[in-house]
């Protein structure tokens, strides 16, 4: 008898034996030792698992690209590719990813934060606990089998049996994740829950700073809070600050705070600044590209010293908290272009995190839509009952503002109803609106308040001999005015005599 099943013996002797049901998940065992990954294999399948195994990476991810595994168990040194890197190409490129366990006898991948950040469903050390390795797939088979029994599915049934519901006797959505962590934040398929799954692994290791990714509306400030709460370790305050809202000068003293009399018009008994105000708490800074090349530097030996001086100060201060950013930007879009720092971006790298858009989540649309209008219920939204195919109308609708967006046309949709139902009409009539208006091109003034050039003024341009391409000669100009200002988004438009809008729709979006 093989000590793994000499380990079911005893878990079913202790009355812990496995659910029956998670052996109907398909397991790939990467391993390049022939004898371990037979052994292995052999005692995976004899427990009732499906198991294929693979020697090297690149083998795992033809693989995995051909067939569909519900765990992928593989060791993190491998000939090739690495298991790390196995796990975050594979992350990286599937909207819903088969969970990893990786395996490894160093134990520093996790404190150099080698696999934070990662969908995984365990790490465990070697030699391998077999009995460990038992527990962390029964673990994946409860997250997923959560997800399968969501109240989506009841609410889907609700839908499809009536024309006409009360609200009140929709099902109220339940989050997938543990009721005490989400006072907040719904969380309703797997994708979300995966991004949720990688953020409490990173929970525990607050110098370790997260960069989520994510289009505005998404939500990245509900999963910064997230992070912050379920932290055990740091209990001070959230602070958040927006860096779009200030330039370089106003964001240093916000960030910072300054000392009395360092410049004109500063508070006279000086102010503490957004790293002193969170001190063993949670500093959450949204937009951290808006920020220019010279903070971006400053910022990086903040990061990277965990001290700082305020403005005029000569004390140095330690940065005892843990650091969040956002960004609605591709940031490594950013960093080829020159207008975000390569070195600071690889610091952030530790723990990246991208939270897909909600026309890429569409499952979780009328879970979502219930919630808020159970939310307004009672308030200004005076309707009783709903029309069903409303809810059509939502999942086909694209949502460009994701789920901010969504809660706003609900809480529209709630508040011009004026009768006991919403009806799809009246939604119809919301959607088409926001289509227009999401569509229109907005009409910049002069932004520059002041003398420009006017066409005359290019009559002596010489015009090259040889043809060339006018979008990459905008494109061209736009960059050298970003070098120009630093990477000043607002000053480049004013220069160029554009909205900011214009330049992001133009020449900045992928």
């Amino acid at each position: 008898m093989s000590h793994l099943r000499q380990c079911l013996k005893q878990d079913s002797e202790n009355h812990q034996t496995k659910n029956p049901g998670d052996t109907q998940m398909k397991i790939l065992v990467v391993e390049d030792d022939p004898v371990a990954s037979e052994v292995l294999e052999d005692d995976l399948v004899g427990v009732g698992y499906e198991v294929m195994s693979a020697s090297t990476g690149e083998d795992a991810r033809e693989l995995i690209d051909s067939s569909n595994f519900d765990v992928i168990v593989t060791d993190v040194r491998l000939p090739g590719i690495s298991g790390i890197e196995l796990a975050r190409s594979v992350i990286d490129s599937q909207k819903v990813p088969p969970r990893f366990i990786l395996i490894s006898g160093d134990d520093n991948v996790i404190a150099n934060g080698g696999i934070l950040g990662l969908d995984l469903g365990d790490f465990l050390p070697k030699p391998l606990n077999l009995k460990h390795l038992l527990a962390a797939l029964r673990r994946i088979y409860r997250d997923r089998s959560r997800i399968a029994d969501s109240s989506a599915a009841e609410l889907e049934r609700h839908l499809a049996a009536n024309s006409r519901i009360a609200i009140r006797e929709l099902p109220e959505p339940l989050s997938l994740l543990e009721s005490d962590q989400t006072p907040f934040i719904g969380v309703y398929g797997p994708a979300m829950f995966a991004v949720c799954e990688r953020l409490r692994r990173v929970a525990p290791f607050p110098e370790i700073a997260v960069l989520v990714e994510g289009e505005t509306g998404t939500g990245k400030e509900l999963v910064a809070r997230y992070v912050s709460m379920v932290d055990q370790t740091n209990e001070g305050p959230f602070v958040a600050i927006n860096c779009s809202l200030f330039n370089s000068e106003l964001f240093a003293a916000e960030l910072f705070g300054y000392e009395r009399g360092t410049f004109t018009g500063a508070d006279q008994h000086g102010k503490k600044g957004k790293l002193d105000l969170a001190s063993d708490g949670c500093l959450f800074l949204d937009e951290i590209t808006e920020i220019s090349a010279d903070l971006q530097a400053r910022f990086l030996r903040v990061l990277q010293e965990r001290n700082y001086y305020r403005l005029g100060g000569d004390a140095l201060i330690d940065a005892k908290c843990r650091f969040i950013l956002a960004t609605n930007r591709d940031i490594v879009k950013l960093v080829d272009q020159g207008l975000f720092r390569q070195d600071l971006y690889f610091r952030l790298s530790i723990c990246h995190i991208h939270i897909p858009p909600l026309r890429d989540r569409k499952e979780e649309i009328h879970p979502l839509a219930v919630r808020f209008m159970k939310s307004i219920s009672g308030s200004w939204l005076k309707a009783r009952h709903v029309e069903t195919a409303a809810f059509g109308l939502l999942e086909r609708f694209s949502w460009p503002g994701n789920t901010r967006q969504l809660q706003n046309v609900i809480s529209s949709w709630g508040l011009f109803e004026s009768g006991d139902t919403l009806t799809a009409a009246t939604l119809a009539g919301i959607l088409e609106a926001q289509s227009a208006q999401s569509s229109a091109i907005p009409v910049a003034k002069d932004p520059t308040k002041g003398k420009t050039f006017s066409i005359g003024d290019f009559d002596s341009v010489e015009i090259p001999d040889k043809p060339f391409n006018l979008a990459e000669l905008d494109e061209a100009i736009v960059r050298k005015t970003l070098r120009k200002f630093d990477g000043n988004k607002l000053k480049t438009a004013k220069f160029l005599g554009i909205s900011r809008s214009q330049l992001y729709r133009r020449y900045l979006e992928p």
